[in-house]
């Protein structure tokens, strides 16, 4: 995201994705119905009254495709089941991503 030599951001424009619900997993504000990305990186969350601010000064487009559904964070699931890595590491790769 290009930086102002002030230090703040410079957007050229906000995509707003709304939806029905959205679980932002922060206790104090627990769900929304919209969320503001620029660049790819998320810039606000709320609704489209409280992102009013940023809108009012940044072009942007307002996508509703997800307007009858609920948006859910990215979640990553980083288990590993430790006995079959040891019985695998004595076996031999083959595979398309190089393992070295």
């Amino acid at each position: 995201m290009p930086v102002k030599p002030d230090g703040e951001w410079q957007m050229e424009k906000l995509k707003v994705l709304t939806a029905n619900r959205i679980h932002t997993m922060d206790q104090g504000r627990p769900y929304a119905n919209a969320v503001a990305v620029a660049e790819g990186r998320i810039v606000s969350v709320g609704t489209l009254e409280s992102l009013q601010p940023w809108l009012r000064r940044i072009p942007h487009e307002i996508d509703d495709t997800f307007k009858n559904r609920i948006i859910l964070p990215g979640f990553i699931d980083p288990h590993t089941h430790l006995r079959l890595s040891g019985t695998y590491m004595g076996l031999n790769y083959v595979g398309p991503i190089d393992s070295t």
